[in-house]
This record gives structure tokens, sequence and C-alpha cells, in this order.
């Protein structure tokens, strides 16, 4: 169970979760915010439902799992074009 006010739990074979807690502690969120710039692009942050926060932890989420595809769709071309020599 991921901690409280924005503190990383680390799961073996998971990304690191954050929870974004009712208040206004947005320490965990520039924790992963820091990450992803970074290129930590495993962490993401718990999705609460009902709290202030859920719906930008849910958004930022999105937006890491599509930088995700979009990094692993450039290393499948550049070792195709590593490989074959063009794309």
């Amino acid at each position: 169970m991921a901690q409280r006010s924005g503190t990383a739990t680390e799961r073996p074979g998971a990304a690191v979760r954050l929870e974004l807690d009712d208040g206004l502690d947005l320490s965990g969120l520039v924790k992963v915010l820091r990450a992803v710039r970074d290129g930590d692009l495993r962490v993401r942050l718990e999705v609460v439902p009902g709290t202030p926060l859920a719906e930008t932890a849910a958004l930022f989420n999105e937006i890491v799992d599509r930088q995700q595809v979009f990094c692993a769709e450039i290393d499948r071309v550049a070792a195709s074009v590593e490989r074959d020599g063009r794309m």
C-alpha cells in the first residue's frame, strides 16, 4: 500500500508510486515531476478517487504513459536503422 503525503513506496517489478493526499502538500507531485524531467518514466502518482488532486494524478500518469510509448518507438526505430541501415 502506498504511503501518504507523497512519500515513495518501492514494489518489486512495479513503478514507484506516490500518493497525493487531500492537503496542499505538493511535495509528492514535485518529486515525480523532477524524476520525469530527469528521465525516469517509471514514476506514477497514486490516484485516490474523491480527492481534489485525483484528476491531476490521472492526467499526469496518462502523459507519462504516452511518453513511455513514444520513447519505446524511438528505440525500436533506432535499432531497426542500426541493424538494416534504413527505417
